[in-house]
């Protein structure tokens, strides 16, 4: 059996040697192999030359790849897996929150209950708070266009099958949950430990998440389209049935002459143009759900000297 592990950097030079040696301890007690595939997302530190260095002295088999340009995080764990071809595929964080001990957790589990795609969930994460509450609150929004991303994390191990739909990958990928849970056949999630960073600060400031989950909810999920659909919807029918309340009071009581056919005037068209734009939300959502027009990637596999 053999195991990649994907592992997306940015900015991260002064905690990859500790990284890298909780790694080589991990795979000093397996019996399958294992080789590392960095992902270096256009790092502003030196962290692809402490790769480079690392690569030549470390006793893991270890592949780096950089990207052109800064993509984002799902990106960079789309080349990674985009370039493997082992029989499982771990993606996990560079900042050893998600640690290498754990890997086997999912593994086992993945093995025993027959799933190709398993998610390590943590019961409680070592994030500041505004962090966590922003998370579950996408999650909820998410949770409303169908998907329940609840104990979705970073840490995740795909089967092969899951891992290749990125082979020849030529987009960018902005929510790569999506993709990998319609082609995993059955999905798990394992509690495991969530730890403390080992160095620096999380390169993601609040406003850089808030900006990736409004990206993600706007952009790339199909909750605004789906809003306008099912709200225009509701009002549609709320004004057709208040000008039928209308109406019933004009042939039942005394109302000023003109007063009722301006009422259900307003009503009726008011109605007719937010049902018109619920079916609109909703023919463009079905567009939006066959695809969407990506900028191509481009990255660079470092050989070794």
């Amino acid at each position: 059996m053999t195991i990649d592990l994907v592992i997306p950097t940015y900015n991260n030079a002064q905690g990859l040697a500790a990284l890298v040696n909780e790694i080589e301890a991990w795979v000093g007690v397996q019996a399958f192999d294992v080789q590392v595939i960095f992902v270096d997302d256009a790092s502003l530190d030196n962290t692809l030359t402490v790769l480079q260095d690392i690569k030549k002295s470390s006793k893991i088999l270890i592949k780096l790849i950089s990207s052109e340009t800064n993509y984002g995080q799902y990106t960079a764990t789309a080349i990674g897996l985009s370039q493997s071809t082992a029989d499982w595929v771990l993606t996990m964080d560079d900042d050893l929150q998600h640690h290498p001990k754990e890997i086997n957790r999912l593994l086992d589990y993945a093995i025993s209950e027959n799933c190709d795609l398993v998610y390590g969930s943590f019961h409680a994460k070592k994030h500041h708070f505004l962090r966590n509450l922003g998370t579950k609150t996408l999650q909820l929004f998410l949770r409303w266009t169908g998907h329940d991303y609840t104990n979705v994390t970073a840490f995740r191990l795909l089967s092969r099958s899951v891992a290749q739909q990125f082979r020849g990958l030529s987009q960018v990928v902005s929510f790569i949950e999506e993709p990998l849970f319609e082609q995993a056949k059955r999905v798990g999630f394992v509690e495991v430990e969530h730890f403390e960073r080992i160095a620096g600060k999380s390169n993601y400031s609040s406003w850089k998440l808030a900006g990736m989950a409004w990206n993600i909810l706007m952009f790339h999920s199909s909750f605004p389209l789906k809003f306008m659909s099912r709200v225009g919807g509701l009002l549609a029918v709320f004004c057709f049935v208040l000008g039928l309340v209308f109406i019933y009071r004009k042939l039942t009581t005394d109302v000023a002459i003109g007063y009722t056919s301006l009422i259900v005037s307003i009503f009726f068209s008011t109605g007719l143009l937010l049902f018109s734009m619920s079916v609109l939300g909703e023919y463009l959502r079905k567009i939006w759900l066959q695809g969407q027009n990506m900028k191509r990637v481009n990255w660079k596999i470092h050989e070794s000297k």
